[in-house]
């Protein structure tokens, strides 16, 4: 699961943006990255069901491991072109 600190409130709001995170969900990603309340205690507060927020931060792992794979294989492609 992912590291509490993981996101600034900038990267947070971008990342929600471009999953079309719903206002509700994404105050308790805001509760639990950038607060530090718990998974239960952020879905409570926003007042959204049980296992909401942990679907969600998956969904945010899979986007950014995609993105991470798609720097890396740019930057071998890149360095390559340069030998």
């Amino acid at each position: 699961m992912a590291k509490k600190n993981r996101f600034n409130p900038d990267q947070l709001l971008i990342i929600s943006k471009h999953l079309g995170t719903r206002d509700d969900i994404a105050n308790a990603l805001s509760l639990y990255f950038i607060d530090g309340l718990s998974m239960y205690a952020a879905e409570k507060s926003a007042g959204i069901p049980k296992n909401t927020l942990r679907k969600k931060i998956k969904r945010i792992e899979k986007e950014l491991a995609y993105i991470e794979r798609f720097n890396q294989a740019s930057t071998e492609e890149f360095q390559l072109k340069l030998v």
